[in-house]
């Protein structure tokens, strides 16, 4: 009987004589062969007890206080207990006076009476589960349970689960799971289990029922876009076939992965059936006869569609649950989503005025250019930009009339293969579209990879990145307040003014920092290395100064790469490139208020050697002249030969890093600087890119130079992080 309580008594042995008659000498068992008068035994066992007397005596033996048998002038006696009832059981030997007394506990071994589970109703051990829902299991024992214990082995990993009689099992996962369920008796073991097959059922954008029991090893991608979630997710391994023109990452050329054609025609059915694939997945560009004919071959395709940015987060966190990768996907989609949502506080909060037209076009002379409907023109919307297409539908050639009558503020190339800059170029050229605003005025940015705006996948968010870089960089001027009336208010806050950072001669960072926080708060900040600084303020982003609410990892894993790749997106055009070592963010600093002034692109060279990434966006930008900031220590002479292979070079330096900053501050010829300590030249690079105002480098050995500079220009002057001791000693020499 389940949950019998076992008793174990304490045993009493009573020896003791009234005269000199028998006496009981020696006692013991069959069960344990000793004296042991304390026993445990299941149910049905016998047991023979037996003693030995110094004489002779009658022995009478009671079994639970009966009498069962007395043996007459004996000197020794056995006694035979079947013992079939659970419980605490007494046998006494008894020799006159003399007696010894046995507690023997009976209990009863643990057994498995029955079990089940409340998906089937029924005591089935092979049971399907889909994913999302729990099942319970439970178990019938009798006998005496001393403890029990489940565990899980399968997709999850293993574990041991507790303790009792029902366990709710609710899988995170799909695939094989084991549960067993042990229960322990006193001296016996009792079992069961269960193979659960957990599995994942979805519905996929032709609303077809896929259920997967297990990840995909072997799977076909029909379009770039799905090509490069895999990658993002962790999936790449899996690949067996991709579409013709999947490109991205890089490392794809390097696999040996099937090309079966496509995307949009001449997709090779036979090939893929060839590959023997668990899983196709498609998208909306490729043909539904190839998707139909696939699945009449018992091929599982996944079909999906990428309407909008959301659509396209839903399809990476679908394909990572497919593939056992959802912990990946997931947190590829707070990083995503996290980037969205700081752009999409910065359009909800702009004034409408305040936006840009923008102009995004990629061919020419026939003028394509996206209306609603298409990811380039909701991208724009996002980040706060209006589209100068948004009155068509689709992709569709936009009229010069039409373009002339609208007068973009901004005109944004693309292209595939890099034709965006030949787009850009043509448009300059042209007799007629060189008088738009946006080619007068230099508006005008080429996009080096149109996927990042047409395909979407996970880059789709760096497009919204780069139309949101846009959009702040060319943002309307507000009218005039009415008499009576506001400007309109809705827009994030300005930064100070001018005249408030730099109002006397001499101010210090502490005085104007409050007001900054008022700016920055309202901002994203990011914590970023050292060398990731310049390339961040480049990209229209703020370094983390301890000033924001809101601070998030940088996703900058070369910083040479992200120069370069930001150099060709907003600074195409530019007729000068500013080289600085991207390891010296003194050197970097001053290049980047250099950068500043001159409306030219940052690039990071390693001491020795110009990075390749580098190399390629001189080569696209095609720039007149190229200026290296910092001395050949710092920028070997190795480098500038090579540099001259594209332009003229001139060098920006000093013998030292503080006078490398001043001979900046001096081609400036800026009427405001900032004066800083290198411990806290983050936070004056923040200044100079929001100001222009160069940073001067303070240090003991430099402090003359410094002090000569101040005393020729007379400068307003910012001091940042400087010591008072320092700060002092400039102070007495100019005043």
């Amino acid at each position: 009987m389940r949950g019998t309580a076992l008793a174990l008594c304490t045993f009493l042995i009573l020896l003791s004589s009234t005269g000199a008659h028998a006496q009981i000498l020696q006692w013991s068992n069959s069960l344990t062969g000793d004296a042991s008068t304390v026993i445990q035994v299941s149910e049905g066992t016998g047991i023979t007890f037996h003693v030995w007397i110094n004489g002779t005596s009658n022995v009478t033996w009671l079994l639970n206080g009966t009498e069962a048998r007395t043996d007459v002038n004996v000197t020794n006696s056995s006694f035979t207990a079947n013992l079939s009832r659970a419980g605490v059981h007494q046998i006494v030997a008894l020799a006159g006076a003399h007696n010894v007394t046995w507690s023997v506990s009976v209990y009863e071994p643990v057994k498995i009476t029955g079990y089940y589970n409340n998906v089937t109703g029924s005591n089935d051990s092979l049971v399907e589960l889909e994913l999302g829902k729990s099942i319970a299991l439970h178990v019938n024992t009798s006998g005496t349970v001393v403890s029990e214990l489940w565990r899980v082995s399968g997709a999850s990993g293993s574990y041991e689960a507790g303790g009792g009689s029902t366990f709710v099992f609710s899988p995170e996962r799909y695939g094989e799971y084991t549960i067993s369920y042990t229960a322990y008796g006193v001296n016996s073991t009792a079992g069961v289990s269960w193979n659960i097959s957990v599995y994942l059922e979805v519905k996929d954008a032709l609303n077809t029922t896929l259920r997967f029991y297990s990840a995909p090893e072997r799977i076909v991608s029909l379009a770039p876009s799905i090509t490069e979630i895999l990658f993002a997710v962790n999936m790449s391994s899996a690949l067996v076939g991709v579409d013709d023109y999947s490109d991205y990452p890089p490392e794809i050329s390097n696999m040996s992965v099937e090309r079966v054609g496509g995307p949009y025609s001449g997709i090779s059915v036979e090939r893929i059936v060839n590959l023997t694939p668990d899983l196709v997945i498609s998208a909306r560009i490729n043909p539904l006869p190839v998707i139909e004919q696939l699945r009449s071959l018992n091929i599982t395709v996944l079909a999906t569609k990428s309407d909008s940015i959301d659509e396209v987060l839903r399809n990476i966190l679908l394909i990572g649950r497919i593939g056992g990768r959802q912990d990946a996907a997931e947190r590829l989609v707070q990083n995503l989503s996290s980037r969205i949502e700081r752009v999409r506080r910065f359009s909800e909060a702009l004034d409408g005025r305040r936006k840009p037209s923008i102009f995004y076009v990629v061919w020419y002379p026939e003028l394509w250019t996206p209306g609603k409907g298409t990811y380039a023109s909701d991208l724009i919307a996002l980040a706060g930009g209006k589209n100068a297409g948004e009155d068509g539908s689709g992709w569709y050639i936009m009229s010069r009339e039409v373009l002339l009558s609208k007068d973009p503020d901004v005109i944004v190339c693309s292209g595939m293969g890099g034709y965006g800059a030949t787009v850009c170029s043509q448009i300059r050229n042209d007799s007629v579209l060189s008088k738009l605003k946006a080619v007068r005025s230099g508006r005008m940015y080429v996009i080096p990879d149109s996927s990042i705006v047409e395909r979407p996948g996970p880059r789709i968010v760096d497009g919204l990145d780069f139309f949101y870089g846009v959009v702040r960089e060319n943002l309307r001027p507000l009218p005039a307040p009415q008499p009576g009336g506001g400007s309109g208010g809705g827009s994030l806050p300005a930064p100070p003014a001018l005249s408030e950072v730099f109002g006397k001669r001499v101010q210090e960072y502490g005085e104007v920092k409050s007001r900054l926080a008022g700016f920055m708060r309202h901002r994203t900040a990011y914590s970023a290395d050292m060398a990731e600084v310049v390339p961040l303020l480049l990209s229209g982003r703020y370094p983390d100064i301890g000033l924001s609410g809101r601070v998030v990892g940088l996703e900058v894993s070369d910083p040479f790469t992200y120069s370069a790749r930001v150099a060709v997106s907003r600074y195409f055009f530019a007729r000068e490139v500013i080289i600085a070592r991207g390891d010296l963010p003194v050197d970097a600093y001053a290049a980047l208020c250099l950068a500043k002034r001159r409306r030219a692109p940052v690039l990071f060279v390693e001491p020795g050697k110009v990075p390749e990434a580098v190399e390629d966006a001189i080569k696209k930008i095609k720039p007149k002249k190229i200026l290296i900031v910092g001395g050949r220590k710092a920028v070997s002479g190795e480098v500038e030969e090579e540099l001259r292979g594209y332009a003229e070079v001139e060098r920006v330096w000093g013998e030292t890093r503080v006078e490398t900053s001043i001979e900046v501050a001096r081609r400036m010829d800026a009427g405001e600087v900032v004066v800083t300590h290198y411990n806290s030249s983050v936070e004056a690079a923040v200044l100079s890119y929001l100001y222009g105002a160069p940073v001067v480098y303070v240090s003991e050995h430099g402090l003359e130079r410094v002090v000569e500079f101040l005393r020729e220009r007379k400068p307003r002057v910012l001091f940042v992080g400087v010591d008072e001791g320092m700060k002092k000693r400039i102070l007495d020499e100019i005043a």
